[in-house]
């Protein structure tokens, strides 16, 4: 598999995804400082989610100082503009902050996050689903077809099967194919087949 990067910024977030062998590389820098981690494809949940942040403290604290703002430009007081200058700005930010992200969880604290707005959505769903598809065959190589052990072979079957790796179609064909094998059937190379 060919390695594949994306970089996506927003604001003062920036944000790095490299895909190698059986490793997501994310990098993720904001205006606070940032983290870099190599995540085993293991450590990923199969589930992603897509997520809408709001920044409501922000847009209440921008509401408030307008509010002021106006109050004090009607009354005279010249601070008032500086105020909704000031307001405006935290509503830009806010307009440029707020987004959506597609989400996978990990079996550590950190959740890998991708950017989704109109911007990235097209780079976004086209890496995820070479992800989820490098995933996938890396995993059911790695859990399946090296493995020797009858019943760890099973086990890692069922692993990869409640992890949402194999759905219950390639469950049940990896589970007959094995089976076929065992009995001295004809010899076939493990892997998916499309059906009928």
């Amino acid at each position: 598999m060919q390695n594949q990067t994306i970089v996506q910024k927003r604001l003062w977030v920036s944000k790095e995804f490299r895909l190698e062998d059986g490793i997501l590389y994310y990098k993720h820098v904001g205006l606070f400082g940032g983290f870099a981690v190599e995540l085993r494809y293991e450590d990923i949940e199969s589930e992603k989610r897509v997520e809408h942040k709001r920044s409501f403290w922000l847009l209440a604290a921008a509401t408030i100082l307008m509010y002021l703002s106006i109050t004090n430009i009607f009354s005279g007081v010249g601070i008032g503009f500086i105020g909704a200058l000031l307001a405006g700005g935290i509503y830009y930010m806010v307009d440029k902050l707020e987004g959506e992200t597609l989400c996978f969880d990990t079996q550590y604290d950190t959740k890998v996050a991708f950017l989704r707005d109109e911007k990235y959505k097209e780079e976004t769903d086209k890496f995820v689903d070479e992800f989820l598809r490098a995933r996938k065959l890396f995993l059911v190589e790695k859990y399946w077809d090296c493995v020797e052990n009858y019943d760890q072979k099973i086990n890692n079957l069922d692993w990869l099967k409640n992890c949402n790796v194999v759905n219950i179609d390639e469950f049940k064909y990896l589970t007959a194919e094995y089976f076929e094998q065992a009995e001295g059937g004809a010899s076939m190379p493990i892997g998916f087949k499309k059906s009928a």
